[in-house]
């Protein structure tokens, strides 16, 4: 009969079993892709991999599990498990990433002399202190893969200047954009098809010592393909940079829709001919409804989903703290980059809402207690 020993060296808890239920992760192991925990001390830890990144999570399990040496016979006991790690895909978890850039903000070459000296970032002090970041720096603090990193940077219109990643103040981009659609018009180029030296003439009028990154971070946030011989300002991208420039410059502000809806239109022909569209603005607004003199009134107030925790059952809890009814069309867009589909959506609802009839539409309230 096999004999169990415990061996010399067996101590409770020493390791861990991971258990692979998803194929994406396991053919990554399996060709050798390398694995990373990421974290920072009051961070739930998250596994990253190249392209993807995956909650952790102990299961208790209710029998133990033995890890063993075989022997002829006797098997040496190393460790008496009690429980797994589970991984489960999830969001990048990338809200830190705005953060950080955000505390050196490209405002103009004149005030760049201020960034020249700042130290290394050491990750122990507040996020808004101010520290210049390169790539490794984000990599070893972001809690999402570097595919993942990437596009968050991307989404982020972040540029490298001098080694470092860095973004442009919003303020400083409408500013921009207000020069090259002047100049355009002064000059008879057209926004809808410009070679990349005309646009860099309109910027030189205003802005001939910002450096080249900058002005190609700048045209990235607008144009439809900065690699096109032919540029063209996409009008979607113009039109929600504005609102967003409205929204996050009166950040509390509930604004009545047909007036935000006003100065919106306003200050989009002043750079293009276009009306804009309150569903290019998906994911930064939530709206109320009032009666004001026996009449109905729709108010608009910013609320940016990235700022919104990724936790999902946190992202609910701040979404009914800011009011306690929300429709289908505006909590959805809340929920885009927490859910891999519709499935997972309608499962979160279930989890963390309730459903009631409202005036003939569909509203959810909390469930969390």
């Amino acid at each position: 009969m096999l004999g169990l020993q415990y061996s010399s060296g067996f101590q409770k808890g020493k390791h861990f079993l991971i258990q692979l239920d998803h194929n994406d992760l396991v053919q990554e192991l399996e060709q050798g892709s390398s694995v990373t925990i990421k974290g920072l001390p009051d961070d739930e830890a998250v596994l990253c991999t190249d392209t993807a990144t995956y909650s952790i999570r102990q299961v208790n399990t209710s029998n133990s599990l033995l890890l063993c040496q075989p022997g002829s016979d006797t098997w040496q006991v190393h460790d008496d498990l009690g429980f797994t790690i589970e991984l489960t895909p999830c969001p990048a978890r990338t809200q830190r990433l705005d953060i950080l850039l955000s505390s050196t903000l490209y405002t103009g070459p004149e005030n760049e002399q201020a960034f020249q000296s700042l130290p290394r970032p050491t990750f122990t002090e507040a996020a808004s202190t101010p520290r210049l970041y390169q790539w490794h720096d984000l990599v070893s603090v972001v809690q999402a893969s570097n595919a993942q990193l990437q596009a968050a940077l991307d989404d982020l219109n972040a540029f490298v200047l001098d080694g470092y990643y860095r973004k442009i103040e919003t303020g400083y981009v409408h500013r921009l954009l207000d020069s090259m659609a002047t100049n355009a018009t002064i000059h008879g180029v057209s926004l809808r098809a410009a070679t990349l030296d005309q646009l860099f003439d309109c910027l030189d009028q205003d802005f001939d010592t910002v450096p080249t990154p900058v002005r190609l971070a700048f045209l990235k946030t607008f144009v439809m393909d900065i690699d096109s011989s032919t540029l063209s300002l996409d009008p979607l991208k113009v039109t929600r940079f504005l609102g967003l420039t409205l929204l996050e410059g009166e950040r509390g502000k509930e604004w009545l829709l047909d007036d935000f809806m006003g100065t919106w239109e306003q200050l989009t022909q002043l750079i293009m001919d276009e009306r804009p569209d309150l569903a290019t603005l998906r994911g930064l607004f939530y709206t109320t409804q009032r009666q004001v003199l026996q009449q109905p009134q729709v108010y608009i107030t910013y609320l940016p989903r990235h700022e919104l925790p990724s936790d999902p059952a946190e992202r609910f809890t701040r979404l009914f703290a800011v009011k306690a009814q929300w429709s289908q069309e505006d909590m959805f867009p809340f929920l885009d980059d927490l859910a891999r589909d519709a499935k997972q959506r309608d499962a979160f609802l279930l989890k963390f809402t309730r459903t009631q009839k409202l005036a003939g539409s569909v509203v959810y309230g909390s469930r969390i207690k």
